[in-house]
């Protein structure tokens, strides 16, 4: 299988691109985690390679920022 295949079977079959889905999946993962670690230790346990690259993409899909949420939970 060409790897443009397995990224069109992927996209069919999960409506996103496997990058986007990744993404969120790290970002599902990092909400329990939030209240019990500081932002910057959270970013590196799900994978990002900045703690600013893990706040954008947070805000870009929750609307707010992880501080927000950890700030809540305590």
């Amino acid at each position: 299988m060409s790897s443009r295949t397995l990224q069109r079977d992927f996209e069919r079959t999960f409506g996103s691109t496997f990058s986007r889905w990744r993404t969120q999946q790290r970002l599902a993962a990092s909400v329990p985690l939030l209240g019990l670690h500081p932002v910057c230790d959270v970013a590196h346990l799900v994978g990002f390679c900045s703690a600013s690259a893990y706040v954008a993409a947070f805000r870009r899909e929750y609307g707010i920022t992880p501080g927000q949420v950890s700030s809540t939970r305590r």
